[in-house]
């Protein structure tokens, strides 16, 4: 071909904070070695790779052979490296210090490693935001490469992106490369004919462009008109210029075409179907080896190496934006998902809380705790299991208390201390109470019923309230299609079991579709797994989250099974309203006093009012110890005899719901025949239950004062990730429930205690996960 066209091939891999031991491991035999051996084997075939720091530190303690590699790479001048944020954060939603340290951790760790300087940077989902430019750019970052859908909303389109771009942020510029979502979609899924194939088509394109242009042009010499006074204006092309650097005379790529692939390296051979057709049925070898066949039209480079060589295209701004896939998932705005899911804004605020002691505290272990909580995997969701995963969740928490731990050990340089706070922890305009001892913190909502929000125990560094509420999402419609429930009877192309898949995705990468006959693989865009029958029956939503000391007022003929379906009536609305609250600091105590005064409706919308209602509530904490006492206090304030049922909801998450070795139930004086903590029942006449974690090392205890009817069941999602659609356990919900009769002006009280301890000496076995922290 007379026309050329510059390939820059990149790999990004990251394995989040807190993910299985096994799943590194996996990934590794199935991804990270195979595409390395592959590629050595073709020196010729300039790649760019990115590993985040969780993973590099994973590699130098279990396959440190992966990055003697890839030290062959680099030395042999194959592999360039970017850097990024070494714990992989949403960078645009942490403060800018920790940017900067998140993103110069990473550029020590790879001079250490391969004695590199990274010139270029990978954006952790690609989530871009304008002020970024500056602050990467400060940190030494030359470029960054984001998709091109960034500049599709912005007004560009294919054809404009056969290059990159320089934009700037108070005047401090950083080039970037749009990654083609068409390449994305074709490699690995299509055969590299089909790539190739489209490479032709760009090439093809571009010479038919430029000879436009250049007819346009000369059309207007003759013609006497400015080519400046369209398109283009003399700044812009001063911004375009046509100079090189670093070149011999003729070797500049000025005016050829570039494309940018640059994704997950976890998808050549780690995404379902994968290995198989990467690597055994020989995808990689067979594209490898057609570059090379092909090169005297496509060129692999660098980013590094195209820089030198070519100019930018022009200048431009490009709005808050991520790949197309997470705009959809987040309603077009990463930040959305702090407002779709209260549990992540809930995790990222805490982060910001825990940051500020840090700060004071001026501890460096407690800050680097502190920078691996900034993970971004547990902070969001789409189509990997991220939010949805406890295990992914709850290391974000084990972290940000052990940070909280170390700062505090500064900070209170006593054994013993008791704090108390309040502070709009969430930033939504209202207040929320903090309080702390040396064992436990406690964060109460008083504007959302009332409620415990969190339950830190220190000693095993587990949030125990660490839940999600069950919400609705957009893929729950796929499995009432195929349960026949939804608006039709089925998926097109789908059936149920381990490998359905769904008809084509619609993306334009469809064009690359394999040729009849072939041998094909999907993405997980277009996978329907279900993991197993019947997911349907499981699809309950809340109507808010799933916290402790959330107060329900019930009908009396209302059973467990409607409220676990949510499908029951509220006689009051106390579980959703605020609280009025009051702080008592005594000696060695803190109390929390919360009260509402409300009315109950008997029979439904069109039943009786009764009330008023005053409801008090107190959570106490002392000094030292980890026993909570909780009182409750009802005062019918009516003239009129009242009676309803009181619910005290509480959400405890252990991590382990099926095996009874990770957590169990017990019931002092009781045998019960399921202990599991997904299991479910009605227990009569309860005094105590108790739930014990070995996998935690802790047991919590919860006495209900007068004797209860006791509700037990799992909290359980639905939820989608790389295997499949799966039901995951999520914490265990007890409601203690108790038959209330008031006459005129009398109180009702009860004191309950919740008591946390460790198991024996032994502590946490968070170990026994295999885990990688």
């Amino acid at each position: 071909m007379d026309r050329k066209i510059n390939l820059c091939l990149g790999f990004h891999n990251h394995q989040p904070v807190g993910n299985f031991d096994f799943v590194f491991e996996e990934v590794y035999q199935k991804a990270y070695r195979p595409l390395l051996e592959v590629l050595l084997r073709h020196p010729a075939i300039k790649v760019t790779f990115h590993y985040t720091g969780v993973l590099l530190d994973w590699l130098q303690a279990k396959r440190p052979e992966l990055l003697d590699m890839i030290r062959e790479g680099v030395k042999k001048g194959q592999i360039e490296l970017k850097t990024g944020g070494y714990y992989e954060p949403i960078l645009p939603i942490i403060p800018d210090e920790d940017k900067k340290e998140q993103i110069w951790r990473m550029n020590e760790t790879l001079g250490q490693l391969f004695g590199v300087r990274p010139r270029g940077m990978w954006l952790a989902e690609r989530v871009w935001e304008p002020h970024l430019a500056k602050i990467l750019a400060e940190c030494g970052v030359e470029y960054v490469v984001v998709d091109d859908h960034h500049f599709k909303l912005v007004g560009l389109k294919d054809e404009d992106l056969r290059g990159y771009y320089i934009t700037e942020e108070q005047g401090v510029t950083l080039k970037v490369f749009p990654i083609d979502m068409k390449l994305r979609y074709l490699v690995p899924f299509q055969s590299p004919a089909e790539t190739l194939a489209y490479l032709r088509r760009v090439v093809q394109e571009t010479v038919e462009g430029n000879a436009c242009s250049e007819n346009q042009e000369g059309r207007k010499r003759e013609n006497g008109e400015d080519s400046e006074s369209e398109g283009w204006g003399k700044e812009d092309r001063a911004v375009r210029g046509t100079g090189t650097r670093g070149l011999a005379s003729g070797e500049s790529l000025g005016r050829e075409p570039l494309l940018v692939l640059d994704d997950d390296g976890e998808k050549l051979g780690a995404w379902p179907g994968t290995y198989e057709h990467v690597y055994e049925r020989g995808w990689l070898e067979e594209f490898l080896s057609l570059l090379e066949r092909e090169s005297t039209w496509i060129r692999t480079v660098h980013f590094s190496e195209y820089l030198d060589r070519c100019p930018p295209l022009g200048r431009i701004y490009l709005p808050n934006a991520a790949y197309a896939e997470m705009l959809e998932w987040s309603g077009g705005f990463w930040r959305n998902f702090l407002i779709k899911y209260p549990e992540s804004n809930n995790m990222h605020k805490k982060m910001l809380y825990v940051r500020d002691k840090v700060r004071r505290a001026g501890d460096k272990e407690a800050y680097r705790e502190l920078l691996s909580a900034q993970c971004n995997d547990a902070y969001w969701h789409g189509v990997f299991g991220g939010l949805y995963l406890p295990h992914l969740r709850s290391a974000i928490f084990r972290h940000l208390i052990r940070a909280e731990v170390l700062a505090e050990k500064k900070l209170h340089q006593e054994k013993n201390f008791l704090f108390q706070e309040v502070v709009d922890l969430d930033r939504d305009g209202r207040p929320e109470v903090v309080i702390s001892n040396a064992c436990l913190n406690l964060y109460l909502d008083p504007a959302e019923g009332g409620t415990i929000f969190e339950i830190d125990y220190k000693p095993a560094l587990h949030n125990l309230t660490d839940t999600l509420a069950r919400r609705r999402e957009a893929y729950h419609q796929k499995l009432l299609q195929l349960a026949g429930e939804g608006e039709g009877a089925e998926v097109e192309g789908a059936e149920v079991g381990p490998e359905t898949t769904e008809g084509e995705s619609g993306q334009e990468g469809k064009e690359g579709q394999a040729s009849e006959g072939k041998e094909q693989v999907r993405t997980i865009h277009e996978i329907i797994t279900v993991k197993e029958a019947g997911l349907d029956k499981f699809l309950f939503y809340d109507q808010c989250r799933n916290v402790c000391l959330r107060d329900h007022f019930l009908a009396p003929e209302t059973g467990w099974e409607q409220f676990w379906r949510r499908a029951h009536h509220e006689e009051g609305a106390f579980w959703q309203k605020e609280y009025d609250f009051y702080i008592h600091e005594l000696d060695r105590e803190v109390v929390v006093s919360l009260s509402r005064e409300g009315f109950l409706k008997k029979g439904g919308l069109e039943g009786e009012v009764c009330g008023p209602l005053l409801v008090t509530k107190k959570i106490r904490l002392p000094e030292d110890g980890s026993a909570v006492p909780l009182e409750y206090e009802l005062h019918n304030r009516s003239q009129r005899f009242l009676d309803t049922i009181l619910g005290v909801e509480f959400h405890f998450a252990l991590l382990s719901g099926y095996d009874v070795g990770g957590g169990a139930y017990f019931l002092p004086g009781r045998e019960l025949e399921e202990r599991q903590l997904a299991s479910q029942g009605v227990e009569q006449e309860v005094e105590a239950v108790g739930v014990r974690s070995e996998l935690l090392g802790l047991e919590l205890e919860l006495y209900l004062g007068q004797r209860a009817e006791l509700w037990r069941f799992p909290l359980e999602t639905v939820s989608q990730s790389e295997a499949g659609f799966e039901r995951v356990y999520q914490s265990s919900c007890l409601v203690p429930r108790w038959k209330i009769e008031l006459k005129p002006q009398e109180l009702w009280r009860n004191q309950m205690r919740l008591e946390i301890k460790a198991l024996g000496e032994t502590g946490s076995k968070i170990s026994d996960l295999k885990v990688w922290t």
